[in-house]
């Protein structure tokens, strides 16, 4: 009985180790006005970590061993998950000019190799349609321990647009 419990627990502990968070790394009193545009600026780099390493999303921009080309088209995942919503959006260039009115949203992802690679933290920000001042950032945040479950921006996409429009 004692063998049954202790493999029920050693499951259910890599079960939940291997679970990527996703939370609200920081936001202001403004929030996202989902009645104007959103403007997704494309980002052409991808960040990559040390292998063996799992840094907390707060501090990951200091294992950033190398830059490389974009691993893969997170805009268009943004740009998807936004129109399902029934919102407006667009991709644009990084050299688009603020539009007063529209939500600007840009992000990072940083990668890591293990047997194959996979994204260990994406941020995602938005910023204040009136201003362009930063209102909020969410982030996916890969097990720090180094069990993960492959995350990847189609697994992680979805669940920080969900974050960043239901902040209350």
């Amino acid at each position: 009985m004692k063998l049954r419990n202790l493999a029920l627990l050693t499951l259910t502990f890599a079960f939940y180790s291997c679970h990527t968070k996703q939370l609200v790394a920081s936001f202001s009193a403004t929030r996202p006005n989902q009645n104007a545009d959103f403007l997704i600026v494309r980002n052409d780099t991808s960040m990559v970590i040390p292998v063996g390493v799992y840094p907390d999303q707060r501090d990951i921009e200091r294992y950033v061993v190398r830059m490389r080309p974009a691993i893969q088209s997170i805009d268009s995942l943004i740009l998807s998950e936004l129109t399902r919503k029934g919102l407006q959006a667009r991709i644009v260039d990084k050299k688009t000019r603020f539009t007063q009115g529209a939500n600007y949203v840009t992000y990072q992802d940083y990668w890591a190799w293990d047997f194959k690679k996979y994204m260990h933290v994406l941020k995602i920000f938005f910023y204040d349609p009136l201003n362009g001042e930063k209102i909020l950032e969410v982030a996916s945040q890969g097990n720090k321990m180094g069990l993960h479950d492959y995350p990847n921006p189609k697994k992680q996409v979805q669940g920080l647009i969900e974050k960043a429009l239901k902040i209350d």
